[in-house]
């Protein structure tokens, strides 16, 4: 905001119109805004280095997501419900638990248990878990 202020002060010529000199003044502060922003990406590719990106990090989220998914269909019905309501949706444990029926300790249980087993679907190895590899 500063730099934006600097540069419409230090300008020779500055629109007289009302208007022309507020899109004038919007300007200055979007190319402040755009000069930064590409420092910002110059700066930060200096410090980390083109050879610090993982090339395949793409594939390796998409390989993290499926696995996600697919733990996540393996889960008894309960077990999913209460990951979807909770971690998902972002619902609190007493909403959850009216959506469910069930006492607000009861959904707490529910989910540590259902997140256990998400875990551990996920880092088992697929040829151990037969309900993994065919979904």
């Amino acid at each position: 905001m500063q730099q934006s202020a600097l540069r419409a002060l230090s300008s020779r010529e500055s629109p007289s119109d009302e208007k022309a000199a507020l899109a004038w003044l919007f300007t200055i502060i979007r190319n402040v805004w755009i000069d930064q922003t590409r420092r910002r990406a110059v700066r930060d590719l200096a410090e980390t280095g083109p050879e610090d990106e993982a090339p395949g990090s793409f594939r390796d989220d998409m390989i993290t997501t499926l696995a996600v998914k697919q733990a996540l269909s393996a889960l008894c019905p309960t077990d999913r419900q209460v990951l979807v309501l909770v971690d998902l949706e972002g619902r609190t444990y007493r909403e959850a638990a009216a959506i469910m029926g069930v006492p607000t300790g009861t959904v707490m249980s529910r989910l540590s248990r259902a997140r256990s087993r998400m875990l551990a679907a996920i880092a088992a190895d697929p040829a151990q878990n037969p309900d993994l590899e065919t979904r």
